[in-house]
């Protein structure tokens, strides 16, 4: 069994040990960590569900480009093919000379 003077020393470790990290805290620091911590966690959710989104909007957008992405090279092809077909026929109703 402890005797009265090892109990007093295991206090004033414990006293040492309490002002080493601040002391102890009041209630309205306590409840100031309690919102802290319960902000923390609904943003952590908020961050979630926000990257969820931000994803499938990306794969949306991933999806649209794959479908109607067209080099300028392509472009340039089909107005210079359409240019041509455009000339003949104007050539042909007499609007340009050959």
């Amino acid at each position: 069994m402890d005797s009265i003077a090892q109990i007093q020393e295991k206090m004033k470790g414990l006293n040492a040990f309490l002002e080493s990290i601040g002391g102890i805290i009041t209630e309205e620091d306590a409840k100031t960590l309690i919102l802290q911590k319960h902000n923390n966690l609904v943003q952590q959710e908020l961050n979630k569900y926000l990257n969820a989104e931000k994803r499938k909007l990306i794969g949306g957008l991933e999806k649209l480009w794959d479908k109607y992405a067209v080099s300028s090279q392509e472009l340039e092809l089909e107005r210079t093919k359409t240019l041509g077909a455009l000339n003949v026929f104007l050539t042909e109703l007499n609007y340009l000379k050959p």
